[in-house]
C-alpha cells in the first residue's frame, strides 16, 4: 500500500516504479502526496540520480555554481555530486536549481549520470 494519498491505483503504470523509489528511498514526495502529474526541478531530478548512487559524499564542500550557495538546502550535495561526476554542467556559472527540467535535460542527466557513474 502507497503512503501517499493520491498513489492508491495499483493498475497505474507507474505504481510498482514509485513503490520501487519510495521503498529504495529515491523519491520522498511532498509530505503524503506524490503530485505524480507534477513537472520535476533540475535540482529533484540531480538528487533522484544521487539518491540511486547511494548519497555519495562530494569531494568538495562548496559549489562553483553562483545559485547554489545554501548549504541546508536539501539537494546542495546532490548538486555538488552531479557537478563533479559531469551529470551537470550548469551555464553561466549558474545551475538554475529550481529550473523546470525538460524532457532532453532529464535524458541528459540519466545519460551522463549512466555513463560516469560506476
Amino acid at each position: 500500500m502507497s503512503k501517499f494519498k493520491d498513489i492508491q491505483n495499483k493498475n497505474s503504470y507507474s505504481y510498482k516504479a514509485i513503490m520501487w523509489g519510495t521503498e529504495k528511498g529515491i523519491i520522498t514526495g511532498s509530505g503524503v502526496i506524490f503530485a505524480p502529474n507534477n513537472t520535476c526541478t533540475r535540482e529533484q531530478i540531480v538528487t533522484m540520480l544521487w539518491r540511486l548512487a547511494g548519497k555519495p559524499a562530494p569531494k568538495s564542500e562548496s559549489s562553483k555554481f553562483k545559485d547554489v550557495q545554501d548549504k541546508s538546502r536539501y539537494s546542495y550535495n546532490a548538486i555538488l555530486w552531479a557537478s563533479e561526476k559531469g551529470i551537470t554542467t550548469g551555464a553561466n556559472g549558474e545551475f538554475k536549481p529550481g529550473k523546470t527540467c525538460t524532457r532532453a535535460e532529464i535524458v541528459t542527466f540519466i545519460y551522463r549520470y549512466k555513463n560516469t557513474v560506476k
